[in-house]
């Protein structure tokens, strides 16, 4: 493709420079060789790696043992170098943890820093509570429409999560979080989330947070859509969306949007 090609590409994608375009092109992967685009084309997300069912698998971090080897491999793919980067679940299963168990050590090992907001689907399997119940306990659920009005993402906030191992959040509130009327108790409701095959990983998560927290620290990613596993959670990002970012790009469209933004009730009205 000549320069005029990707000018001409650029133009009719509605984006500013080649820069955008080289960005997104990378997040896309088109970058990759054609025996890459082969293995990472088609129906990817289906594969076991993305099960349902893995969800429900729980390893215990007291007894949890993590490998010079894997270590390697996850700071080899858990990253922006689009030549070897993997989906977290991906690297979760071919190292035969869980993902819960790889988030976590990406973060230990510095790779990943606290998300804000988390898909809807793996809290609630991963607490192993519905969602009636954790909103009675006072977790907040964002569901967020998509430019054409369809529901995209319903996202879990990480400041409503910690609610649940019974840390006060009045003063810890991250400054762009917008919660909704509280109706649970503050009480510790750990006992509950144990006797529900929570997942040990996530409540070590939120502890560990809750220390950071203490600390003084910043401990946040550098945007609020980026996931724990460095994808974009915005539906108004374009085809950026569930794609991975790290929150380096700022030329993310929407990156401003807080989820309470695309809530249907509010887009309905305009």
């Amino acid at each position: 493709m000549t320069r005029a090609d990707k000018i001409a590409l650029q133009r009719r994608l509605g984006l500013d420079s080649l820069e955008q375009l080289y960005n997104l092109a990378n997040r896309l992967g088109v970058t990759r060789s054609h025996q890459e685009q082969i293995a990472g084309s088609g129906s990817e997300r289906q594969a076991p790696a993305f099960a349902a069912e893995r969800l429900t698998l729980r390893e215990d971090p007291a007894t949890t043992v993590f490998t010079r080897e894997g270590d390697e491999y996850l700071r080899r793919h858990f990253g922006v170098d689009a030549r070897t980067r993997r989906h977290l679940e991906e690297i979760a299963f071919h190292l035969s943890h869980t993902e819960t168990a790889i988030m976590y050590r990406a973060r230990v090992l510095g790779l990943r820093r606290w998300c804000k907001y988390w898909q809807a689907e793996k809290i609630i399997a991963w607490t192993g509570l519905s969602e009636t119940r954790l909103r009675e306990l006072g977790v907040d659920f964002y569901p967020c429409l998509d430019r054409d009005g369809q529901l995209a993402v319903t996202l879990v906030s990480t400041s409503s999560l910690m609610r649940l191992i019974a840390f006060d959040m009045a003063a810890d509130q991250p400054e762009d979080e917008e919660p909704e009327q509280r109706t649970g108790s503050s009480a510790n409701h750990h006992a509950e989330l144990v006797a529900a095959g929570a997942d040990g990983f996530l409540l070590a998560e939120l502890a560990d947070l809750r220390r950071e927290i203490d600390s003084g620290s910043d401990p946040w990613e550098r945007s609020r859509w980026v996931s724990h596993g460095h994808v974009c959670l915005n539906p108004w990002a374009g085809l950026s969306f569930m794609l991975f970012d790290d929150g380096r790009d700022h030329k993310v469209p929407a990156r401003g949007l807080h989820p309470s933004d695309l809530h249907p009730s509010l887009l309905s009205e305009f």
